[in-house]
């Protein structure tokens, strides 16, 4: 994975305010990823699949709270003053996609 600093964009000086979207392990290795990066980003929520162990959520939950599931994407862009959402999942669910880009439309 490249620096988020010298990939497509820059985030510097920006301080936007980010949500992770996307499977436990995905979102957890994200954050961290953002963590050592040299980027000026507020993580403001985790959103992760309903279908999550509670095993797998109590991962997630001791790296970044989770502030909700995959259903609550567009109200929570809203409520959270969101300026980017990232999603972070296998390329194998692609529906899954599609669905959360529905919700931004």
């Amino acid at each position: 994975m490249t620096s988020p600093s010298t990939s497509g964009g820059s985030y510097r000086g920006e301080n936007c305010r980010v949500l992770i979207v996307g499977t436990a392990g995905a979102a957890v290795q994200l954050f961290r990823w953002l963590r050592q990066g040299d980027v000026d980003v507020r993580v403001v929520g985790c959103l992760i699949p309903r279908s999550t162990s509670q095993e797998s959520a109590a991962r997630v939950a001791r790296v970044v709270q989770p502030t909700g599931h995959f259903e609550g994407l567009a109200e929570t862009v809203a409520d959270r003053a969101v300026d980017r959402v990232l999603i972070t999942m296998p390329l194998t669910e692609r529906a899954t996609l599609h669905e959360l880009a529905a919700q931004l439309d």
